[in-house]
């Protein structure tokens, strides 16, 4: 089976990007392909990552697996994932150390390299019933 380019995007239900500790996210994947194709993996997780000084580090708290290896996929393949935001750590925005929050679907095909799709979201205590206008307040 030839292995295809794959075109991958991820949709969150609803504007909100910011989420307090328990709040749950929620969304849908879609992953294209010119023909059908054969699956390594077809994963969303939702993930914490540092950046700054010292050593960056990457942890996926929550993953969810839409394809195992060796399933064949369809050239429209679609999914769905919901995630509880974990208590720890907190979106943080510091001059030397970040820490950031993403959910992202990680899509490979057989023999190929990895397709990504990430949405930034924000994690903290006092984020709780808070949501992003997903435009600018008229003026």
């Amino acid at each position: 089976m030839n292995q295809p380019e794959l075109s991958v995007r991820i949709e969150l239900d609803g504007t909100r990007r910011e989420f307090a500790p328990g709040d749950r996210l929620g969304g849908r994947v879609s992953v294209s392909a010119p023909s059908e194709w054969e699956a390594d993996y077809v994963d969303v997780a939702l993930v914490w990552q540092t950046e700054g000084r010292g050593d960056e580090d990457r942890k996926a708290v929550q993953v969810e697996k839409l394809l195992e290896k060796g399933a064949t996929a369809q050239p429209r393949f679609e999914g769905r994932f919901s995630f509880r935001i974990p208590s720890m750590p907190w979106t943080y925005d510091g001059v030397r150390m970040k820490i950031r929050w993403v959910v992202g679907v990680y899509a490979k095909p057989k023999g190929e390299g990895e397709a990504v799709s990430e949405v930034r979201v924000a994690v903290h205590p006092s984020y709780r019933d808070r949501s992003m206008p997903s435009e600018p307040p008229p003026p």
